[in-house]
C-alpha cells in the first residue's frame, strides 16, 4: 500500500515535470538588475550600495529621454542619481 501511494506519487511529479519542460516556451532576457557594492574608502564611510537597470531594446536619445534601440545598438543602462540639474535619474548608453 505504501509502495502503491509512492509510485503515484513519483509518477505524478514526472508528469508534472514533463508537461513543464514540453509545454515551457524559449524566453529571453530583456531587463538586468546590476547592483554594485562601494568599496575601499568610501565603502568604509557609507556601506550603501547602488542598483542600476540595464534594458537591452531601451537607448538614451538624451540622458533624459528614452527611446527604442536601433539595430546594432546594445541598449541602455538606468540609474537613480539624485540632484542632476534637478532630475532623479539618468539614462546612459551602453558602450561595448
Amino acid at each position: 500500500m505504501l509502495a502503491n501511494r509512492v509510485l503515484r506519487k513519483a509518477a505524478f511529479a514526472s508528469t508534472v515535470l514533463a508537461l513543464l519542460a514540453l509545454g515551457s516556451a524559449r524566453a529571453h532576457a530583456q531587463v538586468a538588475i546590476l547592483m554594485e557594492e562601494p568599496y575601499g574608502f568610501f565603502g568604509n564611510l557609507s556601506p550603501n550600495g547602488h542598483v542600476a537597470i540595464y534594458f537591452a531594446r531601451v537607448c538614451a536619445e538624451t540622458p533624459l529621454k528614452l527611446r527604442r534601440c536601433k539595430p546594432g545598438e546594445f541598449g541602455g543602462v538606468i540609474t537613480r542619481e539624485p540632484n542632476i540639474s534637478g532630475y532623479d535619474w539618468v539614462v546612459i548608453p551602453l558602450v561595448p
